[in-house]
């Protein structure tokens, strides 16, 4: 700066262009050809009432929008620096006039027409911002309007850092291709109205996020999502939603609500990555459309249900027919009703790799009567000592591997199911248990039921329809009381082997060596370990007998039909009989 406290610009030879920029990345003047060092005052930056000022570069300035309308152009290419859109110092930049063109109608942002019909044209580097439509964002000023505008007109479009825009009404992304909206994170915030929507979104190559959502309170219940693709009748592809901050802890709807129809609605190619939902009044994200390849990742969903519980979901693939879609590496917790549900005809569905917290960890799956077929529990872990219950319904060939969870039970009412790998630790009588469903296999597992204060058994397959079942290999701890494994209720055609005692390594079948719990016959009890008498024990080696819960053994065939092979005697056993 000068001794008056201009700044002066210092250039060697040459040709160049000067821009100069406001806190917000917004343009506040711009001067080309400048081949001199140009003082540049107070006045420079800053007219009063809209005077036209000339520069020694030739440029031309107005303060505003309206300004520029009523100033004529009088050459082709004539270029013009705009101070801002309708406040000063916000959305301006520069203007260019465009000869041949006639017929351009005013969008109050990149094409100005004055009352001559001439076109001034902004000149976009990279992308639109909300500014250059009238956008204020200074959290008091409503923002709907000038931000829809600029919605329907660009595809290319980026919230400024550091603003808070107003939204009273749902702004409508419908019908868009190839089109971007993003900010630079947290710090660009939309501000709804209580129980206003920020937008409804369908179309094709549409990328949106990088800013937050705060709301007003409002206790008031929809089915609704604060970002809605309402794709009834119209497809829509490769629709993105990434880095989005949802806090709107008194708002009585979704964070995000995806619906269709079928066929006409379908959904190909829907990802949400690495949003932050934190208090949400009712549940994160709800999937109800058809739709394939859905990827919901690296999100964090954190304490939902706040206005209504009963749908404190987290995730809740629910739609018809979801195809080959995942929810993975996920931190969800605080969920009054499930971290995630699966409900419907879905297929292929994999839910791998997420973090389940809080009082109310559950996963459940298919909590109603229709099918979802290939289901993948893989990689996920659930925050130890908040015990919850996970329920695996009325799905086929579903695959629970390499899991941790704190359960209250772990529910298995579906056919062909394979629970393998996993470490579940529960705090009630029974952790495991294949209620009325047939062909599953439970091997290979450490379950853990000591913390409860009692134990009926450990894996339980229970009632007249739970049959054909492997329960292999696991290993087991239990409260006291009770059996490792049992049948009940009318179980039958289970198979118990090899499963041990957790911390002595014994056998845990239930087998002579303890007991086999059974209510019917019929039973195929493969790989007995028989062990000798425990030192001290007034038996003697060799004595064993295997009863029938709750029926005499005398003078009758219990084990009529029944299949006991590979009797394995250890320990001084002699003889072993029915």
């Amino acid at each position: 700066v000068d001794s008056a406290g201009n700044p002066v610009v210092l250039l060697v030879d040459g040709n160049y262009s000067i821009r100069v920029n406001d806190k917000n990345g917004n343009l506040a003047l711009e001067q080309s050809n400048v081949n001199e060092g140009v003082p540049l005052t107070a006045d420079d930056l800053y007219s009063n009432g809209g005077t036209i000022l000339e520069f020694e570069s030739g440029l031309t300035r107005v303060d505003l929008i309206a300004d520029l309308r009523a100033l004529e152009p009088t050459s082709d290419g004539q270029q013009i620096s705009l101070l801002g859109h309708t406040l000063a110092g916000i959305g301006g930049g520069t203007f260019y006039f465009d000869e041949s063109d006639t017929t351009s109608a005013d969008n109050n942002g990149t094409i100005i027409v004055t009352t001559g019909s001439k076109r001034w044209k902004r000149i976009v580097l990279d992308f639109v911002t909300l500014e250059m439509y009238g956008a204020i964002g200074d959290g008091d000023v409503d923002d709907t309007a000038t931000i829809q505008n600029c919605i329907d007109i660009e595809n290319t479009i980026k919230g400024s850092p550091n603003q808070e825009y107003v939204i009273t009404s749902i702004l409508n992304v419908n019908g868009k291709t190839d089109f971007t909206f993003i900010a630079d994170g947290p710090s660009t915030v939309f501000n709804i109205d209580a129980g206003t929507r920020l937008m409804n979104v369908s179309g094709d190559n549409l990328d949106i996020g990088g800013f937050a959502i705060k709301s007003a309170a409002s206790t008031s219940i929809t089915s609704e999502g604060i970002i809605t693709i309402n794709n009834l009748g119209v497809p829509s592809s490769n629709i993105l939603f990434r880095d989005i901050l949802f806090d709107c802890p008194n708002h009585g709807m979704n964070a995000m609500l995806i619906k269709g129809n079928s066929p006409s609605g379908l959904i190909d190619g829907l990802e949400i990555r690495n949003c932050d939902v934190q208090n949400i009044g009712r549940m994160g994200f709800e999937i109800l459309a058809q739709a394939e390849n859905t990827n919901i990742h690296h999100n964090t969903i954190n304490n939902t249900g706040i206005v209504s519980s009963i749908f404190g979901m987290g995730v809740s693939l629910s739609g018809d027919s979801l195809v080959e879609s995942s929810c993975s590496n996920n931190n969800i917790g605080n969920c009054p009703f499930a971290c995630i549900e699966v409900v419907g005809t879905q297929q292929g569905v994999k839910l791998h790799d997420n973090m389940l917290f809080g009082a109310n960890a559950a996963l459940i799956s298919n909590t109603n009567v229709t099918i979802a077929d290939g289901l993948s529990i893989q990689g996920n872990v659930s925050e130890p000592g908040e015990y919850s219950i996970i329920k695996i319904h009325s799905s086929k060939d579903t695959l629970v591997l390499g899991n941790t969870f704190y359960v209250t039970r772990l529910d298995i009412a579906t056919d062909g199911a394979i629970i393998r790998d996993n470490n579940i630790f529960s705090n009630q009588a029974t952790a495991v248990i294949i209620d009325n469903h047939e062909r599953c296999i439970v091997e290979s597992n450490l379950v853990d039921n000591s913390a409860s204060g009692s134990n009926n058994a450990t894996i339980r397959c229970f009632n007249t329809g739970a049959v054909l079942n492997l329960i292999s290999s696991n290993r087991i701890r239990k409260a006291s009381g009770g059996s490792f494994v049992d049948n009940n209720s009318g179980a039958t055609q289970n198979t118990f082997r090899e499963n041990e005692n957790a911390d002595t390594l014994a056998p845990a079948d239930d087998s002579p060596a303890q007991r086999i719990v059974a209510d019917v016959t019929t039973n195929d009890y493969v790989n007995i370990d028989l062990l000798g008498a425990p030192a001290g024990s007034s038996r003697r080696a060799g004595q064993f007998r295997i009863t029938v819960s709750g029926t005499s053994n005398s003078g009758t065939d219990l084990f009529s039909g029944s299949t006991i092979v590979n009797v394995r005697m250890r320990d001084e056993v002699t003889a072993f009989s029915l």
